[in-house]
């Protein structure tokens, strides 16, 4: 299993400048995740097996395309600035995502009614 995401936000601030006051914050964000052979042991609960683990492989990927926007604030803090309290107050987010990860056995699994 693995994943990487990347996220630009620039940030617009309302008051003193950088690092001071109220900010918006538009941002895109994209996220990449994949599952190559990952085995899960699936617990069956058909009593003809009594409980039974059967391995279940894994694999796919899986995609995601995003844009927002925050409303916040920021102050630095601290004798030399180097404290940041960051609080986002309400934001607005769309996106979707797009892929498959299949689940794969040598065995029927079947579900209970």
């Amino acid at each position: 299993m693995g994943g990487s995401n990347f996220t630009l936000e620039p940030r617009i601030y309302l008051g003193r400048g950088y690092g001071h006051g109220f900010y918006i914050a538009p941002y895109y964000r994209y996220f990449h995740f994949n599952v190559d052979n990952l085995t899960y042991n699936y617990k069956s609960e058909d009593p003809a097996v009594s409980g039974e683990k059967i391995p279940i492989a894994f694999n796919g990927k899986a995609t995601s395309n995003n844009v927002g926007l925050m409303i916040g604030a920021q102050w630095l803090l601290g004798r030399k600035d180097n404290w940041i309290l960051d609080v986002w107050f309400i934001g607005w987010h769309y996106g979707g995502a797009t892929g498959t990860i299949t689940g794969k056995s040598g065995r029927v699994v079947t579900t209970s009614a």
